[in-house]
Parts: C-alpha cells; sequence; structure tokens
C-alpha cells in the first residue's frame, strides 16, 4: 500500500492511498491524519535517506520479480499560485506540502525525472502523469514490489498508525505488509 502525505501550516498531515490500490484494481481507502513533526514520520524519512542506495541498486539491476519502482517526492504549491517546487523531505511551517508518488523514473544527468503517480489534493497544480526532475535528497520514501511483496515504504506505518486498528489490519493485509 502507498500513502501519500499532506503537510498543512499548522502542522497535520493527511495521508491517503495512492497508486497502490489504482494499479491492482480497488478504490483508495479513506483519508487519515498524521502531525507533520511526527517523531515517526521523521524516522522514515530518515531511513528512507539511508536506505536510498539500496532502492538505487535494485532499479539499476532489478532483482527477479522486481516492479513498480517509485519514489515519494514532496511539492509545496508555489506563492504566486502559479504551479509547484519541489521541496525537501519534513515539516514546512507557514506552507502546504503534499508528498506525491512517482513512478516511470529515469536517472537523467545528476537528478531523477518521473511522472507523479496521482492528482494533488492541496497542491491542485500537480496532475497524474505530470513529469518532474528532482535531486536524490529530494526523495522522501521509496518503495518496489518483488514477486507482491513490497520492499520499502518507511513512511507506510507512521501514516497508517492513525488509523482505526481494525481498518489498519484489513489495509495491511491486503499488501502483506506489517507494522509495529
Amino acid at each position: 500500500m502507498k500513502l501519500r502525505s499532506v503537510f498543512f501550516a499548522g502542522g497535520l498531515a493527511v495521508a491517503a492511498l495512492g497508486g497502490y490500490f489504482r494499479s491492482h484494481g480497488s478504490a483508495p481507502d479513506p483519508t487519515v491524519n498524521v502531525r507533520g513533526d511526527d517523531p515517526a514520520m521523521l524516522a522514515a524519512y530518515q531511513k528512507a535517506r539511508v536506505t536510498f542506495h539500496d532502492f538505487l541498486s535494485a532499479y539499476r539491476d532489478p532483482p527477479p520479480g522486481a516492479r513498480m519502482f517509485e519514489v515519494k517526492v514532496p511539492l509545496a504549491s508555489r506563492p504566486d499560485g502559479r504551479g509547484y517546487a519541489v521541496v525537501q523531505p519534513g515539516p514546512h511551517p507557514g506552507e502546504t506540502v503534499e508528498y506525491f508518488w512517482v513512478k516511470n523514473l529515469a536517472i537523467v544527468g545528476g537528478g531523477l525525472r518521473g511522472q507523479l503517480d496521482n492528482d494533488g489534493e492541496t497542491v491542485t497544480a500537480a496532475r497524474v502523469g505530470q513529469s518532474l526532475d528532482f535531486a536524490a535528497t529530494d526523495v522522501a520514501d521509496w518503495m518496489y514490489l518483488q514477486n507482491g511483496r513490497m520492499i520499502g515504504n518507511a513512511t507506510m506505518c507512521p501514516e497508517m498508525a492513525m488509523l482505526p486498528d481494525d481498518q489498519k489490519r484489513a489495509l495491511l493485509a491486503r499488501v502483506g505488509a506489517s507494522c509495529p
């Protein structure tokens, strides 16, 4: 399951299930709130950052059964209302930041390029399929599937922590994942 987060100026994050369920023929599940300065979420960004080389290695030389390589990148609406900008992962007091899963990745020069996997909810200029150029340091999370098992997606558990237990169990069972 791929959750995406929206961080608001007030410090709340809204997470919604993303492209994973669209790509598996089911609808996204409800939106949940997570604080923008949540220690578990900040730790998840750090974990994704220090393991990003593992993702790149698998992306460059995919293991058998690996597919659906994606990264999560934060975008903020531009103050002038004209589009959006890539920002660094983490809290952003005073602005709305939405995290997007990016698919169809390519390594281009010293950075990466991909396509947004969903429309924006608060960063409304962002649309599914739009091309996005970004740096490795902009990546908040990463994931891929290997033989139907999700690899990565460190931000999933902090986002899921706000769901009722029965909903959380059902969603995790759908993708064969677990959270503490």
